[in-house]
Order: structure tokens, then sequence, then C-alpha cells
């Protein structure tokens, strides 16, 4: 703290203002350690100021002698007196003066329930109410914390525990009594003072009365009373006052107070007709149950009326039927063809088939013996499996009947007799056989009754008195004397003894009647016994089994089954190798052309300005300074003297232009005339040299007179005394300029 006196003429805030700059100006004293200035005015002529600044403890006495010496110096060079000069160390945060307020009063920690978070030295202020702090000398508001039995809002304010909550510590938050427990005070501060529900009785966390206690699982509670166990064949899942559920018919439980259910199903053979079952009963005789069953039903192989109720009133199935399921109200016959002599039967596999002879239908109750001439297979069904003997046939009505002269039958069974075949007879009722007819040569029609039925068979004709086959190309389809008639155009038989011609394969035909073979069509040839198509580069143009040619040079064809070739297009050739045909034309090599029908590569002919290259059979452009004027095989030639070629593929050659000359062949540019020579015509082979005293240097073409030379006729002459010519070229010469 520092008091001065305001010097002659100047007013407090003259004094202030240097005061300020003094301090700042000492080089000890920067401005980043300034923490508080402040200054008062305790009479006109005086001015306090209160220098708050922050300095490590170890160097704060010789730092004040220092800046107390600096600052007398500095007030005394400006006429400021300095009244009085006093330091004193300032309390920090959560400390305080303890007594009189002077140089030698000591800093003292803030007590519990304090704090102070300034460094200077006011006095620690008092927490909120129900706060505390845990420790002396604490700094901050937030150091004050809710006492047990109080936690802090949403306003930060210390309110009261809720019932059903407590808190035992200083500072936490309000914690629920836990499961199990219940509290109905308020500000509660240690956990024993959470009651314990009842025996056998459970509440959730944070419950608040003794009514919030459940029963537990498998125990329940009536009007308000204690909590019970389950009995036995009930049980009890979650907790709560709510009933025991029973277990239902066709259980039982030997297990009280049980959270869990423990109903068990009856086992087969017993049952339980009641709610809330102990234990099972067994079934009386006769019956049986399922298990899990209420009640007892007739067992397989009895059975009861749909209007009966009492299973005492079960009776066993007959013969010829049973049952398979428990509690049947009928009995089941047994399948069609089988049958048993046997009570009470419980399954199908107690019927066996009927025997032979015999049969069962489903409305049938036993076997019956079949019709007479007629017998059955094991399980036959029906009537209709009583099938007639050999030689008899069923009627319409179910009688077995002889087969009658001209039928047969040879298997038993219910098909109809059979007619004779061709080529036998049979005069006998009932027969089981058909007789045949004499001789390899001679048939007889169908269902034939007598052997005057027999005559020259199909394929054969009657030849005098005996029976001789049809020759090849010839044939008869009937029984009897006819004679045997030739095969019609399109068939053919090739053997004798024929009863019908057949019709010719696909892609064939015969060229007369009578025919013994048929004949590849036009395009066709004969392979392996059918007529194939000609492929593609083959023809053939005759009705015959002879094989397809192959397309000449010079033609092809693109398809199969040709009848001739087509000439191949112009600019493309075609030449066929001993095996293969043609079946397109090749292309001519790019740049050559060919005529109609070409049937070799050497008939394609290149180009003008393209030649023939025999390793590849290409045509190659003309090099530069060659040419080429006609279409066809041959070489290139090399430009003569006097011309030239500049691009490949010349058809013909340039000739130099005046000024230019081209002194060898095969050239593919000209050169220009030297500056001493010149040319005026086209496809020179050299150039003419140019007079004295002349250039051709403006122009190859001509010559003309140098420098210092002027014209004269066809010849130049130097430019006289006095007179000068500067440039190349034909003009007079000039007079020189006066001076």
């Amino acid at each position: 703290h520092y008091q001065a006196t305001v010097r002659q003429g100047e007013t407090q805030s003259d004094l202030l203002a240097i005061f300020r700059e003094i301090l700042i100006a000492l080089g000890d004293l920067s401005a980043n350690m300034f923490k508080d200035w402040s200054s008062s005015l305790p009479s006109p002529h005086h001015v306090n100021v209160s220098l708050v600044v922050v300095v490590p403890r170890y160097s704060l006495l010789p730092y004040i002698a220092r800046v107390n010496a600096s600052l007398q110096e500095q007030l005394d060079r400006e006429n400021i007196s300095l009244v009085t000069l006093v330091h004193r160390e300032t309390c920090g945060s959560g400390r305080q003066r303890e007594g009189v307020e002077n140089s030698s009063s000591v800093c003292v920690e803030c007590p519990t329930g304090f704090y102070k978070s300034s460094a200077d030295d006011s006095s620690c202020l008092s927490c909120g109410p129900y706060q505390n702090t845990s420790e002396r000398g604490s700094r901050a508001s937030t150091d004050c914390l809710c006492v047990p039995g109080f936690a802090s809002n949403t306003s930060g304010d210390c309110v009261a525990c809720g019932q059903g909550t407590f808190k035992q510590s200083l500072g936490s938050a309000c914690s629920a009594c836990p499961a199990g427990t219940y509290n109905s005070e308020t500000s509660v501060t240690s956990l024993s003072q959470c009651q314990t529900c009842p025996l056998n009785s459970f509440s959730l966390p944070g419950s608040i009365q003794m009514e919030d206690c459940s029963c537990n699982a498998g125990y329940t509670s009536l009007a308000g009373q204690n909590c019970t166990a389950c009995p036995l064949g009930t049980y009890k899942l979650v907790s709560g006052s709510q009933a025991c559920t029973a277990c239902e018919v066709g259980k039982y439980s030997e297990v009280s107070a049980s959270a869990t259910n423990t109903c068990i199903a009856c086992a087969a053979g017993t049952f339980s007709a009641s709610f809330r079952a102990s234990a099972c009963s067994q079934c009386p005789n006769d019956t049986s149950s399922l298990q899990g069953s209420g009640q007892c039903s007739c067992r397989p192989g009895f059975y009861t009326s749909s209007s009966s109720t009492n299973v005492s009133d079960c009776l066993p199935c007959g013969q010829g039927r049973y049952s398979e399921q428990l509690g049947s109200t009928f009995c089941v016959k047994c399948f069609a063809g089988k049958f048993h002599t046997l009570t009470n039967s419980s399954s199908p596999s107690d019927c066996v088939a009927c025997p032979a002879g015999k049969y069962k239908s489903e409305s049938d109750t036993e076997c019956i013996a079949c019709p007479a001439n007629s017998t059955s297979s094991d399980a036959s069904v029906s009537v209709y499996n009583c099938t007639c003997a050999a030689g008899y046939s069923r009627s319409d009505s179910q009688t077995c009947l002889p087969c009658p002269a001209g039928l047969f039958k040879s298997l038993a069974g219910n098909a109809p007799c059979l007619v004779c075949p061709e080529g036998t007879y049979n005069e006998l009722v009932g027969s089981t056989f058909c007789t045949a007819c004499a001789g390899s040569d001679v048939s007889s029609l169908l269902a034939s009754t007598s052997v005057s039925n027999c005559s020259c068979k199909a394929g054969f004709e009657l030849n005098g008195t005996a029976c001789t086959a049809c020759p090849p190309g010839t044939f008869k389809t009937t029984i009897g004397t006819d004679s045997c008639s030739p095969c019609a155009n399109s068939s053919y038989s090739s053997q004798s003894s024929s009863t019908t011609c057949l019709s010719c394969p696909l892609h064939s035909t015969t060229l007369a009647e009578g025919a013994t073979d048929c004949l590849c069509d036009v395009g066709y040839e004969l392979s392996h016994g059918s007529c194939s198509p000609c492929i593609a580069g083959h023809f053939k143009e005759h009705v015959s089994n002879g094989a397809c040619e192959l397309c000449a040079n010079g033609s092809f064809s693109n398809h199969s089954a040709a009848s001739s070739c087509e000439l191949c297009p112009a600019d493309s050739f075609s030449s066929s190798s001993s095996i293969h045909g043609v079946s397109t034309c090749s292309q001519c090599p790019q740049h050559s052309v060919s005529d109609v029908g070409a049937g070799d590569l050497l008939e394609c002919h290149c180009l003008a300005g393209y030649s023939f290259n025999g390793s590849d059979f290409s045509c190659r452009m003309c090099e530069a300074g060659k040419f080429k004027n006609n279409t066809g095989n041959e070489p290139c030639s090399p430009c003569p003297q006097g011309s030239f070629a500049s691009a490949p593929g010349a058809t013909t050659c340039r000739s130099c232009d005046p000024g230019l000359y081209q002194d060898a062949d095969g050239a593919s540019s000209c050169m220009e005339c030297s500056n001493s020579s010149y040319m005026n015509a086209s496809g020179a082979v050299s150039c003419l040299p140019c007079p004295d005293n002349m250039t051709s240097i403006l122009d190859p073409r001509s010559c003309v007179c140098l420098k210092g030379f002027s014209p004269a006729g066809l010849s130049c002459l130097p430019c006289g005394i006095g007179t000068y010519k500067a440039n190349v070229g034909d003009d007079e010469c000039l007079l020189c300029p006066p001076g």
C-alpha cells in the first residue's frame, strides 16, 4: 500500500497517472504481474494507492525492497512526497485473517462449512442450508456438499431424501432402499433404517410401505394374511398376492411352494379328471389313455357306441374287424381281399389274404368262392378277379363261356378269346390253340374255321398248282390265287415274296415301275446306305447313286445339295483341292482385281501403282521413285532421268520443272540448278552454265547480271566509270550521286 502527496499545481488525477507510469516503468514490475490496482482519495492533497502483484514467496522481501527503493527515487524526481510505504502479505483462497487486520495478522484456513475462492483479505463465506464441507480450507462453493439425509435438486438446493430412500454420506445422491425392504420416513441417513419385508415376501427397490411387499413366487396371501406356500397340485410363477395356479386336468404336482410349473402329465394308462391333482389314477380294464389324459377310453381292439359315456361299455371287435385308435366308436373291416377269425384285433396286420379261388369285396364279411370255370389269385377283392380258364372268356353276365370255332384262348384270364392268326385255323369250340396250314407258302385268313381256308399266302402267287414267291420288284398283299403286282414309281421291293413295296427313302426316287432299288436325287449321293446332300463346294446334276463332284476352279457352291456350281464374281477366285471343294470364293488381295471365274490367286492382277510380291502373294505399293501404269503382276519400273515420283504408289513419273534437273534413274525428287547454272525447260537431266558475269541466284530458270554489271544484249558488261549497280538483276547501272 502506498500513500503520496499531490504536487503544487497538479490535480489528484494527474498524480494517479504519474504514479501508475512510475510503477510500470520499473524494470521488475511487468504488466502481466498486476493482479489488482485500486486507489482512494483521503484528502484533496493525498492519494492512496493499493497494488497487488504475484511473485514467488521466496523472493518476496528482496523484491519489495528493490521496488520501494526504485519507487522512492522516481517520486523524488517528480517532487511527489511519499507519505507511507507499507507491505503486507494477502491471504489466498481458502484462507482468512485471524484477529485485527494489520501487518502482523495471521492467515488461517476456512473452517468446515465455509469456503473462500478469492485471493484477498475477505472473510470465508458460509455454505448454504443443509450443506457442509468435507475438510477445512475449502476454496469454492462447489466444495459445499449436502449433508447425509439430503441431496441436491435441479436448482442446487439441498432437500430431504424422500420415502423409500436414504443417504449415509456427504455429497452423494439419495439411494433407493434395496429390494425386499421399505421406508416411510424422509431424511433417512442409514441403510439400517430401511425395514425388511415380512417372511416369504418381496418388494421392489425404493418401496415406501409394508403394503409394497408382495408374496414371493410359490407363495400366496388371501385377504391380507401372511404369505403361505402353494399346496400340492398348484404353483405360482410370479411374486404378488395372486392365487396359486392349479394344475390342468390330466396333470399333477407333488411339490408345494413351487415357483415353477411343476405340473407333470399323467403317464399313458393313467388319468386325472380334476384340477389341482397331486396324483394320477389307473385306467379300468379294457380301457387306456394317452399321456396327459383327463379320462380313459376304450383301448385298441375295443369300441363303444358314440352315444355311450361309460367306459364300462367297451365291446371287443368281431371277426374280420379291428380298431387301432384309443377311444374308437366303431371297428374297421379288413381290407378287401383279406379276413381274420380273431376277436379284439387292434391291427390291420391281423387280416390275412383270401386263398386262391376265393375273393372278398369291401362289402363282404367273408371270402367267397369264384364262379364255375374260373379261379383267382390270393387276396382277390372282387368277382372280377376271378378269371376264366384257358379256352373260356367272360360274358356280360360274368359267366365263363367256351371260345367258338376260329377263336382260341391259351391262358387263364378275363381277356376275350383271340382270333386264329393268318396261316392257321380252328374247327373246335373251347380250343386253347389254332392249327397251322401245311406248307411254308400257304396261309389262311384270320379266324379260319377249316383246313379248306388255306391258300397261297401274301407274297406268293398261284403258278399252275403250286404257290411261288413274287419276284423282286413285285408284291402281293392278300391271301389267295391273285397274281403279284409291280411296285409303283418311287417305291421298290428288293427281295422275293414281298407283301408290300417300300417307299423310297428321303431324297431318292426310281426311274420306272417294278424297281428293286432307289436312286439318289440330284444334289445327293449314296453314303452309308442313305442319300446324303452334297456338301458345300460339291455338286451332282443327275439322278444316280454316284458320288458328288468337286466344283471346278473358278466356281463354288455355298450350300448343300447343289446340282451345279456358280462362277466366282469379279475380284475373287477359287482353286479346289483333290479332296475339298470350294464353298465360297476368296477375295483377291488388296489392291488387285480379277475377271469373273478366276481359278487361281495368280489370276488376281495388281492395280496400277502396285506390284506383285511372290513371298506373301500381296500387292505392294510402288516405292517412291518408281511407277507402274498398268494392271498386272509385273514389277514397278524406276522413273527415268529427268523425272521423279515423290510418293509411293505412283502410276506415272513427273518431269522435273524448269530450274530443276535429275541425272539418275529411280529418283523421288529433282535437284535445283546451282547459282552459276540454269534450266528453262522441264524434264532436264542437267543444267546449262550461265554466261560470264551472270548468275541464277534469283531464279534457277534464267541467268541475270551480277552486282556491278548491267545487261548488254545477251551478255553483261561492267558499270562504267562514275556509275554503279548495288543489286543482282538486269537493272541498268546508276550514276554515282554528287559528292
